[in-house]
């Protein structure tokens, strides 16, 4: 666990921290699409998600592509 000084409250604090090189999305399915797509933007170097990836393969194709371009 990491000290109370170094938790993010919000996801964009985690994403804009350079320190932070692996993202682990255990949330809400829905949830999914949205964070891994906006870890990928920010160049992280591995994104994880818990089974499901999201809710439709559209979804699962826009992370893909997300991933690919990062």
């Amino acid at each position: 666990a990491l000290p109370l000084s170094q938790r993010k409250q919000r996801l964009e604090q985690l994403l804009a921290d350079p320190a932070v090189d692996v993202v682990l999305i255990a949330s809400p399915h829905a949830t999914h699409p949205g964070f891994a797509i906006a870890a990928c933007e920010a160049g992280k170097r591995a994104v994880l998600l818990e089974k499901p990836p999201a809710t439709t393969s559209r979804q699962v194709r826009l992370i893909a592509d997300a991933s690919q371009q990062s």
